[in-house]
């Protein structure tokens, strides 16, 4: 077991949300539901920069602001 932090964004343009698809290498949720975009934080890795990262290597887009709304972690 081990535990990881996370960060995940709430993306939207207007009234339209970006919600991406989970891999089949999702460690904790089931592969192919949908999702926010985001992922974990690296050891060392802020939240915002991590956030910011995950979404850019997930969807390409570039976070252009963000603010923290919830923290919790899990154990896989």
């Amino acid at each position: 077991m081990r535990s990881r932090i996370s960060a995940y964004a709430l993306a939207r343009s207007g009234d339209r949300m970006l919600l991406t698809r989970l891999s089949e290498a999702s460690p904790v949720f089931v592969p192919g539901l949908w999702h926010l975009p985001g992922g974990g934080i690296d050891a060392g890795e802020q939240p915002q920069a991590a956030l910011a990262r995950e979404l850019y290597e997930g969807t390409g887009p570039e976070l252009l602001s963000s603010r923290l709304l919830d923290a919790r972690t899990y154990t896989a």
